[in-house]
Parts: structure tokens; sequence; C-alpha cells
């Protein structure tokens, strides 16, 4: 009998949930007025206030997260800008030039760690380098970090809290991107509100996507600065959605009964249990902590091609200089005992 293929590479796999599913069929049934000025999307604002324990945050329901990363830095930004990202960001690795493209040319300057994660020490020093001699170079303006990171870890709250402080020592906005953010907040055992503005956050581009959502992304502004041009900017970027209630009710459904975070911590508790099962296979050396729903590994490029024989699919994250590649494993709401099971008995082969 043949394999059934596992692809265990992205969370963007991952299905909608029931309640999400259900989200959509409803709002779908009613008719409402356009362009977010619906009952859902007003419910939204009003609901995501309260988690974040912010009554004066607002917010901006959108379709992905490339979108919802370059419009809030194009708030941020101007044509002349900068902004401080990690050299392995998604904003600067896999957007294709949106941030700039949004922000009509602003530039992203980049930072690489061996841990993944910007430091508020590496963050001063790169300012300074644009504070210095020639008039004309690119003013920054901001800070983009990502959390989860893109190995997989989390920035504590002292990381975030140093970082946050540099930024409001120099006028700097501070931006996130949250794709996985319920993810660390699970890890962090933290509430939204002390990873997010108490710790200088002015922006956040919060992904639900990769856990259990059809397609919705928000962009909560913390401050209120930003959303002076917000209207023209998300009409002449393309996403003033004009059923943007397909958007807000997913949301909706997403934070009640903090639905999001139970879906967050199912897919931590599975990256734990298939970590531990893969770390009984002598072929893998394992690169970075995993601290939400992600795993990579090192290992040679024939082991490799023996575990997609085995029709098991992590991500080819990229190939060393010397041959061997490092890939992912990432595990979602999903994913079950039996598929972790499945998985390593394939391996062990």
């Amino acid at each position: 009998m043949s394999l059934f293929p596992i692809h265990c590479g992205s969370d963007t796999l991952s299905s909608v949930v029931p309640e999400i599913d259900q989200a959509i069929s409803e709002a779908g049934k009613k008719i409402s007025l356009p362009y977010g000025d619906d009952e859902y999307t007003k419910n939204c604002r009003e609901l995501i206030r309260k988690v974040f324990q912010n009554d004066k945050l607002e917010v901006c329901p959108i379709i992905s997260g490339t979108a919802s990363n370059s419009l809030a830095i194009s708030t941020m930004c101007d044509s002349y800008g900068g902004l401080i990202c990690h050299e392995n960001s998604h904003i600067n690795k896999d957007e294709c030039g949106a941030p700039e493209f949004f922000s009509n040319g602003a530039k992203l300057i980049t930072i690489d760690t061996p841990n993944g994660k910007l430091n508020h020490n590496e963050i001063e020093k790169k300012f300074n380098k644009f504070k210095s001699s020639s008039s004309f170079k690119h003013k920054i303006q901001g800070v983009s970090i990502t959390q989860l990171a893109e190995n997989g870890t989390t920035y504590s709250l002292n990381e975030l809290k140093r970082i946050g402080e540099f930024c409001k020592k120099n006028n700097l906005l501070f931006h996130m991107d949250g794709a996985r953010f319920a993810n660390a907040l699970v890890y962090l055992n933290k509430t939204p509100s002390e990873i997010s503005w108490k710790i200088g956050l002015d922006c956040l581009s919060l992904g639900a996507s990769k856990n259990g959502a059809l397609a919705a992304e928000v962009i909560i502004f913390f401050n209120s600065s930003l959303i002076n041009n917000l209207n023209y900017k998300q009409k002449k970027t393309g996403h003033v959605l004009p059923r943007m209630k397909f958007i807000s009710c997913q949301l909706n459904a997403w934070f009640k009964n903090n639905l999001w975070l139970k879906l967050a911590h199912q897919a931590n508790e599975m990256a734990k249990k298939l970590r531990s099962n893969l770390e009984k296979i002598n072929n893998f050396k394992f690169l970075f902590p995993t601290h939400g729903n992600e795993i990579f590994v090192e290992t040679s490029k024939s082991f490799f091609h023996q575990i997609n024989e085995r029709k098991v699919f992590p991500k080819l994250w990229y190939v060393k200089k010397d041959g061997r590649v490092v890939l992912r494993f990432v595990t979602s709401h999903d994913t079950t005992d039996a598929v972790i099971y499945e998985i390593v008995h394939r391996l062990k082969k």
C-alpha cells in the first residue's frame, strides 16, 4: 500500500477550525454595510480592545500577512525613511519588496545575528551609523521585530522592554510582525498587553491565518498618530475590502473564549512532542530551541531525499555551503499524536 503524504513544513496549510467556518457562513447570510462599516468590524474593534486591555487602540482587518506588515510599515516610514529589521525577517526576505513599495521607497536596514533576533545593542550600533557624517543618509524612523522570530524562538519580556525603551528614547516607532504572536504568547505565559503596548509597541501585525483562520490578519495600532492617513494608504494599496466583515467575523470567532490561545497551545504542545521524538534520530542536528511550533534541524542531503521518499515533507529552509541542508518542521492545531507517530515511524526505518 502506498504511503500518504505528510506535509509538515508549514502551518499555513492547516485546516479552518469549525468555529471560524461557521462564523463565515453565518456572516454570508446577512446583509451588512460595506467597507468596514459593518457590525462585525465594529465588534472586532471592541473585542480586540478588551483582549489587549486598551480602549484607545485602532484596528485594520486585512487579508494577508504581507499586506498587514507592509501597510503598517507605510504608516511609520516616509519615502526617505529607514526601518531596522533582522536580515532574515519575513519583511526583508519573503515579501518581494512590498514594505518598500507601500511606503514609496522606505529602506529596510538589516542586522544579522546568530540567534535570529535583534537586540538593543545591535540596534543602537546600526542607528548610530546613520546619524553620522552625511546629511543624505536614510532617516531611521522605526524598528521591526518578528514574534516568534524566524528561527522559532521568542523574544523574552526583558528583550522586548529593552528594545521598546531604546525606541522611545530615540523617537523611533516600534513594529512587530506577529504572524505567530499567539504561539509566543502561550510560551511566555503573558497577557497580550504585557508583550505589546506595555513594552512600547506602536503597531502589531497580528496573524490568524496560520492558527485556524481561513484568511485573516489585523493591524493593531496602539499609537493613534499612525492612523492619520491610514484610509488613504489602505485605498491606494488596494486593501479597502468591500466585504471586510468576512475578515472581521473570523477574528471575532478566533478571539471568542480564547480560541486563538487554545489553538496555539495545541500547536506548541505538538511541537514539543515531535521534537522529543525526532531527537531519537541520530541524523538530525537541532539548531535552535523550540519555543513555539517550529523545529529547525540540519541533516545531510541524502537523508533529506530519504525523508521525501518516505512521503514526509518538511520545508527545505536552505542548503549550506558544505552541501548539508537545514529543514523546518512545523506543527499546527491539526497535528495529532498519530501524525507524530507516523512521521517518526517512517524516519526510523
